[in-house]
């Protein structure tokens, strides 16, 4: 490990591929640190998200909507837009694990987590099927792209050993506010290239379309509408970036939109050109290079 003024510290940045970012999950960065007394990060405000996971102390974590406190086999996440800090809790020493990431499904299984921006906290988590991963995740330097794609499936794991720490920390609870805007995510994640509204997410979750779309607000940081919204203009681009030139109205329709108008508005609206001037300018970039 390095030293740095306030902890030993070593990890190291990945850069995804376009194969990998094609993908729901891919990684920025991992390390580890060891805490000195006067330990503390930040404000700062991040660009991806960041799970760090706790082997010995405890840290008060701030994210702007919350303070909590996480401590020894806890997580704590930071999300990207929101000006965060964590600083060393008490006299024990301090060591953690992190690994930050991106990705369009990052939401959606941070949410199955239990973890948002209001509750940036999940509780017992680390055990040692997921301890052994994370270890994997630090020895690895994704490099070539068989070893990125092995990083993203190592990144699943993870996740997937999250979820059954928070099923047995649970235990018989009853689903609360996270798990329904889980379902939320997860649904329209699914089904976004259907002509699925806010209602009918609300209805697969089985709540009251105001209720879902206040609690969904508040955790997820945007309205569903909007986060729907944004996931058809990304597929959007992501199309007509790739492979042959299709008709806007076939582009409308594989996103679930039976008025092309419709779509060519939204795109203007999220994008600030039409759909055809968006494709226009990306062949003249690609031209000059």
């Amino acid at each position: 490990m390095k030293e740095y003024p306030m902890e030993f510290a070593e990890g190291y940045l990945c850069a995804p591929n376009e194969l990998v970012r094609m993908g729901g999950l891919w990684l920025i960065r991992a390390g580890r640190n060891v805490a000195k007394p006067h330990y503390r990060s930040g404000p700062r405000t991040m660009t991806e998200y960041s799970l760090h996971f706790l082997l010995r102390g405890s840290v008060y974590v701030e994210n702007g909507e919350a303070q909590r406190r996480a401590a020894a086999g806890d997580v704590f996440c930071l999300f990207p837009g929101t000006s965060c800090r964590y600083w060393r809790a008490s006299e024990e020493p301090l060591e953690m694990i992190w690994v930050a990431f991106n990705g369009p499904q990052a939401l959606t299984l941070l949410a199955l987590a239990g973890l948002d921006r209001r509750e940036p906290v999940a509780r017992a988590v680390l055990g040692e099927e997921l301890l052994g991963t994370l270890h994997l995740l630090l020895r690895r330097r994704p490099d070539s792209a068989a070893d990125q794609m092995e990083t993203c499936g190592a990144l699943y794991r993870m996740f997937g050993q999250m979820l059954t720490g928070c099923r047995e920390e649970a235990g018989g609870r009853e689903p609360g506010p996270a798990d329904w805007v889980g379902r939320g995510l997860a649904f329209m994640n699914a089904r976004y290239t259907e002509p699925i509204q806010v209602q009918d997410v609300a209805d697969h979750v089985g709540l009251n379309r105001s209720y879902f779309s206040r609690l969904f607000t508040g955790q997820v940081g945007m309205a569903p509408s909007r986060y729907l919204n944004k996931l058809r203009m990304e597929r959007a681009a992501s199309l007509l970036r790739e492979g042959p030139r299709r008709p806007v109205v076939h582009l409308a329709t594989a996103l679930g939109y039976q008025d092309v108008y419709a779509f060519t508005r939204a795109f203007r609206n999220h994008y600030g050109v039409p759909p055809g001037e968006y494709r226009r300018r990306l062949r003249m970039a690609s031209a000059g290079n």
